[in-house]
């Protein structure tokens, strides 16, 4: 790879490599592959080549679990090459700018990608998230004004380790209020939502292991309450109408869970056999 200097050259070799050879070959020579990414250009797009062979390797372990040799270890290869490629990143030639929206997207991809094969392994997300955190303190000030995307992605990471079986106990890492920290109160309050949705789709709630799990879930969820003090009124709230909702229990004004303009309501039930609350 280091003799071809060609930006478009070296992407156009990689996707090729991982688009033709079979996936069986692409996880003997997985090290070999992650070792040529951190190599090419700085202006190589590795969004679309890494989230096309975590997607090809997914899919192909899925279907070969027994596949996967025992002296290979996915997670850590691509923890430890995509680090190398965060660092390279952070550090651009003079005059460049780093893509801060395009590293969130890649650790979003890596994040899908773990947890779809180790939807067990807390460990495992917050050493990702963590990895995140750190991106985001290198570079304060553009962490604080994301565009969109970046958002998103952020969303994305918040909410993903939910899903598909998650365990409310992935959320004890103090990588979860860090990354909210860096968020606007509308972008927390999607943070929240998709967090709820992903739990209750997972059922999540069923097995919770120890309270403070729960405790720990509300409170990322609070963007979505109608009563926190520094929560801004949208444009169709009355103040009196609002202070009426708070003040008085019975009031036949209708209180959804900060979920006024959206079409959808949670309710969800918590607790061991014999007891429980809904929320």
């Amino acid at each position: 790879m280091q003799e071809i200097k060609d930006a478009m050259a070296q992407q156009y070799l990689l996707d090729c490599t991982i688009q033709v050879f079979p996936d069986e070959l692409h996880l003997k020579t997985l090290e070999q592959i992650l070792a040529a990414c951190t190599q090419v250009q700085p202006d190589v797009d590795l969004k679309p080549i890494f989230k096309n062979l975590m997607e090809r390797l997914a899919g192909y372990i899925h279907a070969n679990p027994e596949a996967v040799p025992v002296e290979i270890d996915i997670f850590t290869l691509f923890r430890t090459h995509l680090q190398e490629v965060l660092e390279k990143a952070c550090t651009p030639s003079e005059g460049g700018q780093v893509d801060i929206a395009g590293l969130l997207e890649l650790q979003v991809a890596f994040l899908r990608f773990t947890v779809s094969l180790y939807p067990d392994r807390e460990y495992y997300v917050d050493l990702i998230m963590t990895q995140t955190v750190d991106l985001l303190a290198k570079f304060p000030e553009e962490a604080r004004s994301m565009s969109s995307t970046g958002v998103e992605a952020v969303v994305d990471l918040l909410a993903h380790p939910l899903s598909g079986g998650g365990n409310l106990k992935v959320l004890m890492s103090d990588c979860f209020p860090a990354l909210m920290g860096y968020l606007s109160y509308s972008a927390q309050k999607q943070v929240a939502t998709a967090m709820l949705e992903a739990a209750l789709e997972s059922n999540a709630f069923s097995n919770i292991e120890d309270v403070v799990h729960l405790e720990t879930f509300l409170s990322f969820i609070k963007p979505l309450l109608r009563d926190l003090e520094d929560m801004p009124l949208t444009e169709d709230e009355d103040p009196e109408q609002l202070l009426e909702v708070q003040s008085n229990p019975n009031s036949n004004i209708e209180k959804p869970l900060g979920l006024r303009r959206q079409s959808k309501r949670f309710k969800f039930k918590v607790g061991r056999p014999g007891g429980g609350a809904s929320i």
